[in-house]
């Protein structure tokens, strides 16, 4: 990765409490990994100098790019995932989890109406539960595969 090192070194410049939020360490474990795979994209230079310039563009203007910033990680993060199958930890646990809250909902709500209101949450906990062993599951199998950042 051609801009690992300047990358480190800008986000190295910007407040921890900003750093943690935006979730620049993640861009760093992704290209470590990147690396660690032996993986030279084209594309994936182009997207991290991209967010390169957003950092120093930030550090100029004293305020940081929080739109472009996510736009570009988002693009980087989809693109690694559908052309690599790398993904950040818990990826599909916070994938699943949403459909598990639904589906929970969708047995409950009926149930709920023609019998009794406790049933409501019986099955969204029940959904919730399904949707995080399916999502956790997933992640470990994934870890162990190495394809986690």
């Amino acid at each position: 990765m051609k801009n690992k090192l300047e990358i480190i070194e800008l986000i190295s410049q910007f407040d921890p409490k900003i750093a943690k939020r935006m979730d620049l360490d993640t861009i760093i474990k992704m290209m470590e990994k990147l690396e660690e795979h032996s993986i030279n994209d084209l594309k994936i230079d182009l997207m991290t100098q991209e967010i390169k310039n957003i950092l120093i563009e930030s550090l100029k203007a004293k305020k940081f790019q929080k739109k472009e910033f996510r736009m570009v990680r988002h693009n980087l993060t989809g693109y690694v995932r559908k052309e690599y199958g790398l993904v950040p930890a818990e990826y599909y646990l916070y994938l699943y989890f949403p459909f598990g809250l639904l589906l929970g909902a969708g047995i409950g709500v009926p149930l709920m109406i023609a019998v009794n209101v406790v049933f409501l949450a019986v099955f969204i906990g029940a959904g919730v539960t399904i949707s995080i062993a399916i999502g956790s599951s997933l992640d470990n199998e994934a870890k162990k595969e190495g394809r986690v950042y």
